[in-house]
């Protein structure tokens, strides 16, 4: 992972850590998932592969496809593709 996807995901996070910095996503969005799936979920979306993911967030790959799993349920969805065009049609 480069340097500028580093810090670009680690400030994102910062902003999704604290929800109210995000008026733009809907309550209805946060309410359903979890911070660690926000993580994921952008870490995913900016095509990040999965073991950098368990790499990066110090847990393991099973966990992270758990917690993929979770989101793909959540969206009614069935892929990575699936997941950000379902996402983004809710901001």
């Amino acid at each position: 992972m480069s340097l500028d996807l580093s810090v670009h995901s680690a400030l994102a996070y910062i902003d999704w850590l604290e929800p109210r910095a995000h008026k733009s996503i809907p309550d209805t969005v946060l309410a359903i998932v979890t911070i660690r799936q926000r993580m994921i979920m952008l870490q995913l979306l900016d095509g990040v592969p999965r073991k950098q993911i368990a790499a990066a967030l110090g847990i393991s790959l099973h966990t992270v496809n758990d917690h993929i799993k979770a989101l793909y349920e959540r969206f009614e969805v069935n892929s990575a593709t699936q997941l950000a065009s379902k996402f983004l049609k809710t901001i």
